[in-house]
């Protein structure tokens, strides 16, 4: 008898999916894009698409980060962690970082509000000079790039649509370009709180 690896046991049947679950897929999808044309519409200037024109309600915008935090980077690799560790994990990963996080807003949030800053290279040439701005910026930029998020759409197009893992991985990838280039920080923002 042939042993089931955790590859095999990923693999949905497609004839246990019905027409409705496909709506529901293609449904979320096009409305994802059609957010990022319908925020496009509304949105004039660099600053608007950049920081949402700094007007991002704190309930939208504690969504977003929320949706960002747990995303399915953090929630495959805190998984895991907890898995390994246990409940220790708790208190040794989780928990520092959300008093880091309060800490921070609490002092930096008044002093960085007295700039117009709209970025952390911004924060970074201002106090530190045009080189750290250069190296904040690509670590910003290679700490952001959503690899594992990616990869986390590619499986999930493969169990919900039997797609080939890279060309999900491109679907994923395509729609979520889309609306952010379309609408900016809104339309991610909107995406993320749904």
């Amino acid at each position: 008898m042939k042993e089931s690896t955790g590859c095999e046991r990923l693999q949905t049947p497609l004839n246990e999916l019905s027409s409705l679950d496909y709506t529901i897929v293609i449904l979320y999808l096009t409305g994802m894009i059609a957010v990022g044309f319908w925020i496009a519409r509304r949105v004039k200037g660099f600053t608007l698409f950049f920081v949402a024109g700094r007007m991002m309600t704190t309930p939208l915008l504690v969504s977003t980060l929320v949706s960002t935090y747990y995303g399915l980077d953090v929630t495959f690799g805190v998984s895991e962690v907890r898995f390994s560790e246990g409940v220790l994990s708790w208190f040794v990963y989780t928990r520092p970082y959300y008093i880091g996080i309060l800490i921070a807003s609490f002092i930096l949030i008044r002093r960085l509000k007295a700039f117009p800053f709209l970025s952390l290279p911004d924060v970074a040439e201002h106090f530190y000079g045009r080189a750290e701005r250069l190296m904040v910026a690509l670590a910003s930029l290679l700490y952001d790039l959503p690899f594992l998020g990616i990869m986390g759409m590619g499986i999930l197009f493969r169990v919900i649509l039997g797609l080939p893992e890279m060309q999900g991985y491109l679907i994923g990838a395509a729609i979520a370009a889309v609306y952010t280039l379309l609408g900016g920080l809104w339309a991610d923002a909107i995406t993320d709180t749904f």
